[in-house]
């Protein structure tokens, strides 16, 4: 089965001719919430059974909903930017009258939430359509989920929001929620081709969320285009995006060189500069310096304090449920319980010295770029692929944009990464879509 980009989805007809959108062009106008929710239940019946993406679709629950929203843009009545549009959300975010099972056995036995997430609030408040809850890695984890790559059916889709970044670049729904501790929605995005936004820790609240770790969990976007993620991060933040005001220099772009970027393979190096020289052709500069700290040191760093922080996350669940645990968490877990406290606050001593040391030493309005992985997709839905591009991003604290290389022709899409400063997501946003969006646009038209 070949599934094909969101960009090029074609019309699928529900009640005949006139009963059909592509699933990417939910903006300027809206569609009608009916037809748009159709179309994204019929995309799944049709590919899902390959794909699996979803763990449960609300397929009655969400005919509803759309019947309302559509009452209500008849009367007039608008609730926010995303009123009548369809969303996959991540299993380990509550929502009320629906059980959050984490991709994991020891929870197939819990009731319904009682309450929605902060994320699922914001959504209903924008007026945006809960389709259902997209397959996660297990506690969002290395435990892979059964979700298979859209673009290529025998790679991994990437993790842990294997399912939301697939359901978009499937044409499932136009969004999806996903999160972040390490690379959990950049990687994905990168590994199916789609476009994704983390923003700064904190914008979006985490309530409602399973944790992992807590120090670094952040929610997540996912969308096929940049103009549609920074709408969807738009309508989700409100005044929390407008409060944000850190500008950036949008005529520059910063390749930091770093030890890391050696794990490239030749293709995506080549790639990556093709890319570097589509920017230079629309007159973006490019500047390369060395890094001012060890990016691998950094992500050795993070990596032990997610850990110790998911140690004791779960501890209770390791202590009653651990038979029920995959193989990937249960050595996690047990690592992190090894890690006592003294030494976890020498790390995070560590850590923030790291990161300071990078923001004394680059330029407060830099925008940052990077490949996002060093290798398209692996093969075979055992492992969800390499982190240590992104890591470095995540724990530095600044908001991260991800978009498909236009100047990749291969089948398995590669990803590119931006980054900045804290607390300048709206200025990256609009760097994305003023000089990011016109060079990806006129790749995929």
């Amino acid at each position: 089965m070949t599934i094909v980009p969101p960009q090029a989805l074609p019309l699928l007809e529900t009640d005949g001719p006139d009963r059909s959108v592509p699933v990417s062009n939910m903006v300027d106008p809206l569609p009608d919430p009916v037809v748009l929710v159709e179309t994204c239940l019929a995309n799944i019946r049709k590919t899902d059974a390959d794909i699996r993406a979803w763990r449960v679709v609300f397929e009655a629950e969400a005919i509803a909903h759309a019947e309302a929203c559509a009452a209500d843009i008849k009367t007039g009545l608008r609730l926010g930017g995303l009123q009548g549009v369809p969303v996959g959300v991540k299993d380990i975010i509550d929502m009320a009258g629906h059980r959050t099972l984490c991709g994991s056995k020891a929870r197939i036995g819990r009731p319904p939430e009682t309450a929605d997430a902060w994320i699922v609030r914001a959504l209903k408040t924008a007026g945006a359509i809960p389709l259902g809850k997209t397959h996660t890695t297990e506690f969002a984890c290395f435990d892979p989920a059964l979700t298979a790559n859209p673009r290529s059916l025998g790679h991994t889709p990437g993790g842990s929001s294997s399912g939301s970044a697939a359901a978009v670049a499937a044409g499932h729904v136009p969004f999806a929620i996903g999160t972040q501790t390490v690379a959990s929605v950049n990687r994905p995005a990168a590994y199916c081709g789609v476009t994704a936004f983390k923003p700064t820790p904190g914008l979006w609240p985490m309530d409602g969320v399973v944790p992992f770790a807590p120090s670094f969990d952040t929610l997540g976007l996912f969308a096929g285009s940049v103009e549609v993620v920074a709408r969807g991060v738009e309508a989700l933040s409100g005044d929390r995006l407008a409060m944000l005001t850190n500008a950036l220099d949008h005529a520059t772009v910063h390749v930091i060189d770093d030890a890391l970027l050696d794990n490239l393979e030749p293709d995506d190096a080549r790639y990556f500069d093709d890319f570097l020289r589509q920017l230079e052709d629309n007159g973006i500069s490019i500047k390369r310096g060395a890094s001012p700290i060890d990016m691998g040191r950094l992500n050795a760093l993070q990596s032990d304090l997610v850990a110790y922080e998911a140690a004791r996350s779960h501890a209770r669940t390791f202590d009653e449920e651990a038979a029920l645990l995959g193989p990937k968490l249960t050595e996690l877990l047990s690592q992190g319980a090894q890690i006592g406290d003294d030494a976890c606050l020498a790390m995070r001593r560590d850590c923030k010295s790291l990161c300071n040391a990078f923001r004394q030493h680059v330029p407060k309005d830099a925008i940052f770029l990077w490949p996002a992985t060093p290798a398209p997709a692996p093969l075979g839905l055992e492992w969800t692929g390499d982190p240590r591009l992104i890591q470095p991003w995540t724990v530095l604290g600044g908001p991260i944009l991800s978009v498909p290389n236009p100047a990749c022709d291969d089948v398995l899409p590669r990803g590119l990464l931006f980054s900045s400063s804290p607390f300048s997501d709206r200025s990256l946003l609009t760097f994305g879509r003023s000089v990011i969006a016109p060079v990806c646009d006129r790749a995929f038209s």
